[in-house]
């Protein structure tokens, strides 16, 4: 079934989200106080790890789709889906 999940996800410049192969991610935010990650999922495929990339405003982008961007304690960070990313030139 597709469906719109909710992950809870980190400051962090790396790491990575269990969910159905094959999701859409579409949008981070921030919900309460966390960052949060929405995606498109199909719930009836297997799990795999989808690698996430983040940097702050004013550092070196990392490859990847730009998916959104939180804001918390003066800080800017913005997320990139990092899935079959080629590095910038």
């Amino acid at each position: 079934m597709r469906t719109i999940h909710k992950y809870q996800i980190h400051i962090a410049d790396h790491q990575t989200v269990s969910m159905p192969t094959g999701a859409t991610l579409l949008t981070v935010q921030m919900q309460h106080g966390q960052p949060c990650l929405w995606a498109e999922v199909d719930t009836s495929r297997p799990e795999e790890y989808v690698p996430i990339s983040m940097c702050g405003t004013g550092h070196p982008i990392p490859a990847g789709r730009y998916i959104g961007t939180v804001q918390l304690d003066g800080f800017v960070w913005h997320y990139f889906d990092a899935r079959g990313a080629k590095a910038r030139g």
